[in-house]
């Protein structure tokens, strides 16, 4: 339910937010500094886009078409609040100099719930279909299943009741809105769909982004919309614990547009969430995440009983923290801090500067068809330097092929990027794991290598020209390098260049513990996951923290007698 109990344009909200006549967290404060900035670059020739008002207040100015549906405001104009009229006003009204078509294809916009994400999603999912003026437009609702895609997909055709031109307009069907004029069609869209094939998207609403465990669906729109001539692919979404997912990489990247560090003229972005450092129960701040709280004054009620079971609950504190105050948190499962390890990340960091170092290696070998993992510990030669991992991950091509028939692309999307290596065949290719470290011992000074001695006699026979130490997995053998792995990332006394294939790894791995505090990494089981990446890094790890030099251990020998 919105409110239309205010008259206030999002001239007005922008001036309030520069002005701090209202709370707002830092990133939503980028977000109208970035327009104001932009404002003063467009005037430039060499700016390649501008904005129009007419433009902006047109979109906004068509909301007065679509009725609320729910509750005491249901058959009520939809008047868009201050904050909202911001983000039509920016995405609507921007626009290219060189052909006049609108500047931002791609948004991204982070709100906590409560807040009309389904309302103002539809209701720009109609203005896609009606008044873009592009023929046979197609305009999806997306997600992952499709209860979750109509959620959008029948707020728009409760809209389409509530209103006579638009009923006059459109056709509601089982499975799609139609505008016979234009031959337009609005769509519910979900990744289990029969068929995903022939799209041409003009428009893609990707509901609730962070729930979604693969890129698939947004990456399905995005390319689906070559043929359009100003596609907007938007997201509405809370934040969320998958900090693997593209939910959180685009978060990121929107941050990243929002404080000036990336710079990408096709990208909207917009998020309100409280800031990190503040007092998430003091009611005072619950408006940066929650922007329509001064014209619903329903939402504090429903902060306030929230907070109360926040306080006695870690789960339920940190449901508010994610969807009350959108604030991104790990997966209480997980044993390593995210956040930190992605501190950590050096991403000019390559190999091949360490040329002629010492380096251990761990490796986490999977004897038929499953995934091998390789890491490369460089440790410090000097007083400040961190511990330096690289890694490298091997699957059989068969493997591949299978997990991409279930439906898990991702695995073709790691081959692509490099991050992982495919092996032909349907087994581990033991031929090629032996060629790569002997390509590294050509380059590098393989101190040692770690291995888990289960299963391993044949290729353990292989590695016979080099220091090889046994790793058992034992909790008592590796309890000390996981602790001093953890400590390293909270620390950042290490440091990676690893991509997601390496990271989605770190986040599957939980801890199990004894009496004694001995810990011991492994999976928490769940579906597909691995850790062998992180499972090899500990190996690695736990021989450099092992070994002693040959002059060392000849000196403690002569000692000891």
């Amino acid at each position: 339910m919105i409110s239309a109990t205010h008259n206030k344009s999002y001239q007005s909200y922008i001036d309030d937010v520069i002005q701090g006549r209202v709370i707002v967290g830092d990133l939503t404060r980028l977000a109208v500094q970035r327009h104001i900035d932009d404002l003063k670059k467009s005037s430039r020739d060499d700016c390649p886009y501008y904005f129009s008002t007419a433009k902006a207040n047109a979109a906004i100015n068509l909301f007065k078409l679509f009725r609320l549906t729910k509750g005491e405001v249901a058959g009520q104009e939809f008047v868009l609040n201050p904050w909202q009229q911001f983000i039509i006003a920016s995405i609507f009204g921007w626009l290219r100099k060189d052909n006049h078509t609108r500047r931002y294809r791609r948004a991204y916009i982070e709100v906590a719930r409560k807040n009309g994400k389904s309302t103002l999603m539809a209701a720009i999912g109609l203005i896609m279909l009606l008044f873009d003026g592009e023929e046979a437009a197609e305009v999806y609702s997306a997600a992952t299943k499709r209860d979750q895609a109509k959620i959008v997909w029948d707020e728009a055709c409760r809209m389409i009741r509530k209103s006579t031109l638009l009923y006059k307009m459109c056709r509601i069907y089982r499975d799609q809105i139609t505008c016979p004029s234009t031959n337009s069609k609005f769509v519910p869209l979900a990744s289990d769909s029969k068929s995903l094939d022939g799209l041409s998207t003009s428009c893609g609403l990707v509901d609730e982004l962070h729930a979604h465990p693969t890129a698939d669906v947004w990456e399905l729109l995005d390319s689906s919309t070559g043929a359009r001539k100003q596609p907007l692919i938007l997201t509405i979404t809370t934040a969320g614990t998958n900090l693997s997912g593209i939910g959180y990489q685009k978060h990121q990247m929107a941050e990243k547009i929002l404080n000036g560090q990336l710079d990408n003229d096709g990208w909207f972005c917009f998020i309100a969430a409280l800031d990190k450092n503040d007092d998430y129960l003091d009611s005072k701040n619950w408006i940066k995440a929650n922007p329509n709280l001064p014209y619903m004054p329903s939402i504090m009620a429903d902060l306030e009983a929230a907070s109360i079971t926040a306080k006695a609950s870690t789960s339920d504190l940190t449901n508010f923290l994610i969807k009350r105050c959108c604030l991104w948190q790990q997966n209480n499962s997980s044993w390593l801090d995210l956040v930190k390890w992605d501190a950590c990340k050096k991403a000019d960091m390559q190999l091949s500067d360490f040329y002629g170092r010492d380096i251990f290696l761990g490796i986490d070998y999977a004897q038929k068809a499953d995934l091998t993992s390789i890491c490369i510990l460089i440790p410090p030669k000097d007083e400040g330097e961190p511990y330096r991992y690289f890694w490298k991950h091997y699957l059989p091509k068969n493997k591949v092929d299978q997990l991409t028939q279930l439906g898990d692309n991702r695995w073709k999307q790691w081959q692509k990027s490099g991050e992982l290596i495919v092996t032909d065949g349907v087994v581990t290719d033991q031929q090629r794991l032996l060629d790569d470290i002997r390509a590294l011992s050509e380059q590098y000074n393989i101190v040692a290598i770690g291995q888990d001695p289960w299963g391993l006699s044949d290729f353990a026979n292989d590695l016979q020209d080099f220091v090889v130490i046994d790793v058992s997995q034992k909790m008592q053998n590796i309890s000390n390098p996981s602790k001093e792995f953890d400590a390293q990332i909270l620390a950042k006394t290490m440091a990676h260049n690893s991509g997601s294939l390496t990271r989605w790894m770190a986040e599957n791995v939980v801890i199990y513990s004894d009496n004694n505090g001995n810990i011991k990494p492994q999976t928490d089981k769940g579906h597909r996951k691995k850790i062998d990446g992180i499972i090899a890094a500990i190996m690695a790890l736990t021989v450099q923290m092992r070994y002693i030099p040959p002059e060392e251990e000849q000196e403690f020998f002569c000692f000891a007698i």
